[in-house]
């Protein structure tokens, strides 16, 4: 079996964006076994830093997919491919990787070479404010990947009622007391409304973590849970 050269280490740090860290870079692309001419698929492009590692390997792959559902990623992967040779082997594709294959069969990709995944929140979510992501910044909920579609949390908490939010903070946030926060949720006078401006308003500041996450895995709007019943 063949087997890559060294890679590079020399930097970790994704040039995209100052200060952002690419975790397990090299391992994770080591891993690839990248071949000549091969086709890859970066499931979560994010800031690109192993899209870049892949695309700057010596010998040069052939094509690079990247996925990411955030359109902030268009970017960012514009920049990518004009700054490393060849920039036109990158195709960013503006999708979930949970339809991968789809997308990949409707792209007439019938096979890859190798696929990575790097899951997780992105940082850039975290870092800015108005996603609504973090517990650093007073902005509103919106909490969601693809700010193109689907509904925000704020949306939700004003919308869905007691049951549906409760079973949401229980199954997706693993929250012991879903039921007790759910029900204040609903109890709060007018509900909540998406102004950071208003200190009543559904910010993101006094919501529990196990909420936040609960709220956002249910931002494609499915619900489908009924746990805490």
């Amino acid at each position: 079996m063949s087997t890559s050269p060294p890679i590079d280490r020399t930097t970790d740090r994704d040039d995209l964006s100052a200060g952002h860290v690419t975790v397990l870079l090299h391992e994770s692309v080591a891993a690839l076994n990248l071949r000549p001419g091969g086709t890859y698929v970066d499931a979560t492009f994010g800031g690109g830093g192993h899209a870049r590692l892949i695309l700057e390997h010596q010998p040069t792959i052939g094509r690079l997919l990247a996925f990411d559902a955030d359109l902030a990623a268009t970017t960012r992967a514009r920049d990518l491919a004009a700054a490393v040779p060849d920039g036109n082997r990158l195709m960013l594709v503006h999708a979930n990787f949970r339809d991968l294959q789809p997308v990949l069969r409707n792209l007439g990709c019938k096979q890859v070479d190798g696929i990575l995944f790097d899951l997780g929140v992105s940082s850039y979510q975290f870092d800015e404010g108005e996603r609504g992501f973090s517990f650093r910044f007073d902005a509103p909920l919106d909490m969601r990947f693809d700010q193109s579609a689907g509904l925000t949390a704020a949306e939700i908490v004003n919308t869905h009622d007691q049951r549906e939010l409760a079973n949401l903070i229980w199954m997706y946030g693993e929250e012991r007391q879903s039921r007790q926060i759910a029900a204040a949720i609903v109890a709060r006078e007018g509900g909540f409304v998406d102004d950071p401006d208003d200190p009543g308003g559904a910010t993101n500041h006094g919501v529990t973590i196990g909420t936040m996450r609960g709220l956002g895995l249910d931002l494609d709007g499915t619900g489908r849970v009924d746990a805490a019943d």
